[in-house]
């Protein structure tokens, strides 16, 4: 058992779900559920605060102590809207922590750090903290004042859909010189009256649907500046904007570097990894899913994908992940003895592989029949993508055989 320690302040209302027992709270969780006062607990199990419309983390004043168990992260943050860090947010010991998704979350580097080696101190290697997130909303608000400018730099990762039209003020361009990644929508440059639009440090544009990057109708236009791009789609009148021949073309998809896992101790290191070349092996009953969040962003694998033996009830941290290509004599995937895992999410479409049966799926008993036959059913329409970087293995089958055996010996083949 861990104790974990904290420092917050206050506030008056908010939608959370608190479960108590004789010892105080256990799961603590803030979302869009019931309405309840200021908390009252000194001591919880778990803290979730997860799609709440908490502006800042005051609400835990009374809160001194978090008890982890085995079974759950014990403090996790994701998804919430209007979340800004607050002089007073700052963890004094704390062992678990996952961070991600909040768009308006930006840590200072010495809270970050302090944050991270409390982690690192009990050696337990399970804490995902979100870069430095920012949005539509904060670009503008910082970008009218410019009083905010030093902090604001740091911001890595836009969420959300980045616009600039006939109303968006030239000052933005300033706050997004350091911007990394945009995620949860795409990058729209429209009527504006900008002459330059440069997005230096940009690497990836993880649009959900729909073309990364737009630009239209800017009449004063006369330069881009966007070295790393994955797609640029140009269209209407861009009189002054001088674009090389590749751009006339229409679209631009260039190769990305890609990440080289030596062993599965070095998978931290890859958080904002797109394309990973080499195994991942996620082994272990200790194993839960937020320890692997920063796997996240993975599109491509030139390896293979092993997950056996974890407490993971699910594979959501391999969202993004879209093909594997595995050259070994071994299953591309193997997802074996998972006994938490109940939800089937893996969002691969396309798996080339030499051995075999391409797929090992066993001993998970709470997976059902139907998820995995949906998922069979994609494998078998989608064709792979025209990526560049790697050179491509043979194409012996898209899964012409998804073997599936269940706890009570029952299988699946097709």
């Amino acid at each position: 058992m861990t104790v974990l320690h904290l420092q917050f302040l206050s506030i008056i209302l908010f939608f959370a779900k608190v479960v108590r027992d004789e010892k105080g709270c256990g799961l603590i969780e803030i979302g869009r559920e019931t309405m309840v006062e200021l908390i009252d607990c000194k001591v919880a199990k778990s803290v979730k605060v997860v799609d709440s419309t908490l502006k800042n983390l005051d609400i835990f004043e009374n809160l001194a102590k978090v008890i982890q168990t085995e079974e759950n992260v014990a403090i996790e943050i994701s998804s919430n809207l209007n979340l800004e860090w607050k002089e007073g947010n700052v963890v004094i010991y704390i062992p678990t922590i996952t961070i991600y998704d909040n768009p308006k979350l930006c840590i200072p580097q010495d809270d970050l750090t302090r944050l991270k080696k409390a982690a690192d101190a009990l050696s337990i290697d399970n804490t995902f903290i979100q870069e430095c997130q920012c949005d539509m909303e904060t670009l503008e608000k910082n970008s009218e004042t410019a009083k905010d400018l030093g902090n604001f730099t740091h911001c890595v990762t836009f969420n959300g859909n980045l616009t600039i039209n006939e109303r968006t003020n030239e000052s933005v361009q300033l706050f997004v010189n350091r911007i990394k990644r945009v995620v949860h929508g795409s990058i729209t440059v429209i009527d504006s009256k900008w002459k330059k639009f440069a997005l230096p440090s940009l690497e990836s544009v993880e649009s959900l649907q729909g073309t990364a990057i737009t630009i239209v109708n800017n009449t004063d236009l006369e330069e881009i500046e966007i070295p790393r791009l994955r797609e640029i789609k140009t269209s209407g009148a861009n009189e002054k904007l001088q674009l090389t021949q590749m751009l006339n073309d229409g679209e631009v998809r260039m190769d990305i570097d890609p990440c080289i896992i030596e062993n599965s101790e070095s998978l931290k290191n890859y958080s904002s990894c797109m394309v990973v070349q080499g195994d991942i092996e996620v082994i272990g009953g200790g194993s839960s899913m937020k320890e692997f969040e920063y796997l996240a962003h993975v599109e491509y694998l030139h390896g293979c994908l092993t997950v056996t033996n974890t407490a993971v009830q699910d594979l959501s941290f391999l969202r993004s992940l879209k093909e594997v290509h595995c050259d070994k004599d071994k299953p591309p995937i193997e997802i074996v003895s998972n006994i938490h895992l109940a939800q089937f999410d893996l969002g691969v479409s396309y798996v080339s592989s030499k051995f075999k049966k391409p797929i090992l799926i066993q001993y998970n008993p709470l997976l059902r029949r139907k998820q995995l036959e949906e998922w069979q059913y994609v494998l078998k329409l989608r064709e792979p993508s025209n990526f560049h970087n790697f050179p491509k293995y043979p194409r012996v089958f898209n899964i012409d055989i998804l073997d599936i055996e269940y706890q009570y010996g029952m299988s699946l083949e097709n």
